[in-house]
């Protein structure tokens, strides 16, 4: 049995138009003969075809035209030329997305089904990449976007680090915990198991064990991913020690994530920003909540309701 989406499309798309004999003579755009009394037409109206090519030829998969040589195979399916160069691409593959697309929170590619369900999603950004699904391990399973922008160096991260807070304590007047020890690891496993919310990937995480605060970041993040994890974990680390106990999540993720956005404004990372303000999901809500109230009441404002709100 046909698929009868395509056939639907046929209707709607290719109407029959009866010719009266007295018009400019139209010749099929597949075949270039006349198309006779019955001839189909485009949506656009800018392409007929004859009733021999819309009865033989294959139908593009997307518009429902006919398609000539010209056609192109996407996954087993035909595209005409029009929808092949027209349609949006994946970011993976780089083919025609034929139905449905998926996006990684944070990030504005999208994906086709193939590449989104197939190929391993890189552990730090989330996107996928590669040829084929398996067990990676270590720097195999990072994308190559994220292994170029990588800050390897532990030297590097440290002095970030420390340029994060100054800017935090000082133009923040968020003054964070002493001895804040910083730690760097290749699998944040462990560390976040516990964590409350896991529907977004985790690149760091502040611990506090008796008297020893420590942040433990993923090593080898892209430098606008390391700022902006950095002042996430430091204001966390803020939060340890003036925020009510047992905060809302929407709170205690939204102030955090607000921080961050400061520090990726203030050191040039702009599209870093964006993502992280167009995030769907709990932390880019919480991050427009004290947006909102920062429009309010101003940077003071939000500081106090870090603090008291629950």
């Amino acid at each position: 049995m046909g698929n009868p989406f395509l056939f639907l499309i046929v209707v709607f798309l290719l109407w029959p138009h009866a010719g009266t004999g007295a018009e400019e003579v139209l010749r099929c755009d597949l075949c270039s003969k006349p198309v006779g009394e019955r001839y189909w037409q485009s949506e656009s109206g800018d392409r007929v075809f004859c009733e021999e090519c819309v009865r033989t030829r294959p139908k593009c998969f997307a518009c429902g035209v006919p398609v000539g040589e010209d056609g192109m195979k996407v996954y087993g399916q035909t595209l005409c030329r029009e929808c092949f160069l027209s349609r949006p691409r994946c970011a993976d593959c780089g083919l025609p997305i034929l139905e449905r697309y998926y996006q990684v929170e944070g990030l504005d590619e999208k994906y086709c089904d193939r590449c989104y369900r197939n190929h391993p999603h890189c552990r730090i950004c989330g996107r996928p990449f590669g040829d084929e699904k398996g067990s990676l391990k270590g720097s195999a399973e990072v994308c190559p976007k994220c292994r170029a922008e990588a800050v390897t160096d532990p030297l590097e991260v440290r002095r970030v680090f420390t340029e994060v807070r100054r800017f935090i304590e000082a133009d923040l007047a968020l003054k964070t915990p002493e001895g804040i020890a910083l730690e760097l690891q290749e699998d944040l496993g462990a560390t976040t198991a516990a964590a409350p919310l896991q529907t977004y990937r985790e690149l760091g995480a502040f611990v506090r064990t008796g008297n020893k605060p420590r942040i433990v970041i993923q090593e080898g993040l892209p430098r606008p991913l390391l700022y902006e994890t950095l002042a996430h974990e430091l204001a966390h680390a803020w939060q340890s020690e003036r925020a009510v106990r047992n905060q809302r999540l929407l709170v205690k993720e939204g102030f955090a994530q607000w921080v961050a956005g400061k520090v990726l404004a203030k050191y040039g990372h702009e599209a870093a920003l964006r993502s992280l303000r167009s995030r769907s999901d709990l932390y880019g809500q919480g991050f427009r909540l004290m947006e909102g109230i920062e429009r309010r009441r101003g940077t003071k404002g939000v500081v106090e309701y870090a603090v008291k709100s629950h």
